[in-house]
């Protein structure tokens, strides 16, 4: 997902969220950098129900379970590319009605995932928290849950000793009941892979 033209459907198969390649100009200086057009299409329509435009690559976007609502990440689109900079995704929650409702404005790719009903969503906060390219950026992490419903969002932050690598560009696994969190980090060193789970009662 990101490089190419992808579909991605809903559970019932009445939805479908696709990215398509815009253009690439290497032949221009300063150099302007690949967008993509982000699709969300009822499979009865002809026209698009929801459409928005950001720079080159995205997560899979992540539907709920009963396919009225999607959750997407992809960078805001930038005329110009700095070399040597990095950006954030804004993650989105878009319903097959085209609500769109921003969530974060700067989060991992991959790194969010739904609740299993739903209600909540949990995404690993961006580089904006430790810093992009310090000693802190990779084990150093914010993980950010937004209840979609009363609009409040707790926030964990782990710290790991140095040469430790959080995951988070993978999801965080929800328990069954919501009441839990799973992740994973690795030690540079070894790479060894340790896994953790957040209780989000007690932290």
């Amino acid at each position: 997902w990101g490089w190419s033209i992808f579909a991605y459907y809903n559970r019932a198969r009445t939805h479908v969220v696709t990215a398509r390649w815009i253009d690439n100009r290497v032949d221009v200086q300063p150099f302007l950098p690949m967008r993509f057009t982000y699709e969300l299409w009822d499979v009865d329509g002809s026209q698009p129900v929801w459409t928005a435009v950001g720079g080159g690559g995205s997560s899979v976007p992540a539907w709920d379970s009963p396919g009225n609502h999607l959750l997407v990440a992809y960078p805001p689109y930038r005329e110009v590319v700095e070399f040597g900079t990095r950006g954030c995704s804004e993650l989105h929650v878009v319903s097959t009605q085209a609500e769109d409702r921003m969530l974060d404005e700067c989060t991992w790719q991959g790194g969010f995932s739904w609740s299993p009903n739903g209600s909540l969503v949990a995404a690993w906060e961006g580089w904006r928290f430790s810093g992009w390219d310090t000693d802190t950026t990779f084990r150093e992490a914010r993980l950010r849950v937004f209840d979609l419903a009363d609009n409040s969002v707790a926030e964990y932050l782990f710290r790991f000793a140095v040469d430790t690598i959080i995951e988070r560009t993978q999801p965080p696994i929800w328990s069954p009941d919501a009441r839990s969190l799973a992740f994973s980090e690795m030690d540079e060193e070894n790479g060894r892979v340790r896994s953790w789970v957040l209780d989000l009662e007690t932290g």
